[in-house]
């Protein structure tokens, strides 16, 4: 009885890794990047006072209202490797920039380390990006996930 339950825990772990597995052409495609500054400022300061607690939200709440009414950036995942990311600020011209990314043991790295002319780093050479439910979650290089950070697909 107890071999059975051992090989069944170990199917069962088998299978939930397999179903994070996924392929180059599964991440093709356009996303918005959504930046919620409130809550990687919450998932950062846990030692703040109740009056700074109170203060750093509204703040951040108020940008990140304001950020989503006024800048769009889209990031568009192609099949040769390349990312093309438009930054769109409201009432000014589109910025294009053209990055590299790579697939490798399920785990999306981008690499801006060459682009100078961007004015957005983006992964700075740090963590890497994780297809979950059809969007990109940001994960940090220590493997634990950036709240606040994340790529919907459109």
């Amino acid at each position: 009885m107890k071999i059975k339950v051992l090989i069944l825990a170990i199917m069962t772990i088998s299978w939930s890794y397999a179903q994070k597995s996924f392929k180059k052409s599964d991440v093709y495609g356009k996303y918005k990047l959504a930046l919620n500054l409130t809550d990687v400022i919450e998932s950062e300061n846990d030692d703040m006072s109740l009056l700074e607690e109170i203060i750093v939200t509204s703040i951040t709440k108020s940008i990140d209202r304001v950020s989503n009414e006024y800048v769009s950036i889209i990031f568009d995942f192609r099949n040769n490797n390349t990312l093309l990311v438009s930054i769109k600020v409201k009432d000014e011209e589109e910025e294009n920039e053209h990055i590299r990314w790579k697939l490798n043991n399920n785990k999306i790295y981008i690499d801006d380390s060459d682009n100078d002319d961007l004015n957005v780093k983006i992964n700075s050479g740090e963590g890497y990006w994780i297809l979950e439910n059809k969007n990109l979650v940001k994960y940090g290089k220590d493997g634990t996930k950036v709240n606040g950070v994340s790529l919907i697909r459109i």
